[in-house]
């Protein structure tokens, strides 16, 4: 089992980066990076089978992955946030429109 690190997952991140079209959830985030993984053979868990017509919903079992591929998740979600990558969307900043 590979042992994962920030700078080991960051290119999954990266490549996954590109196919969030929604808000910046950690969920989206993870599934964007896992799907990346799994295209690579990674090892990881889905809940249920790929489905061709559902694409972006892919359902992985992200709570039951290892502990170093979760926390190097979140830390890289917060490494793209912190360098302004990414930024969440928040309901408590208004929206002024341009």
């Amino acid at each position: 089992m590979p042992e994962y690190t920030l700078s080991s997952i960051l290119p999954f991140v990266r490549s996954g980066f590109r196919r969030i079209r929604s808000s910046f959830t950690l969920t989206a985030f993870a599934n964007a990076t896992w799907t990346e993984l799994e295209k690579s053979g990674a090892p990881v868990r889905r809940m249920r089978p790929y489905a061709e017509n559902n694409p972006d919903n892919p359902e992985f079992a992200h709570n039951f992955e290892p502990d170093d591929l979760r926390q190097s998740a979140v830390e890289a979600r917060l490494y793209l946030q912190r360098r302004g990558f990414a930024i969440p969307a928040s309901r408590n900043v208004p929206f002024c429109p341009g």
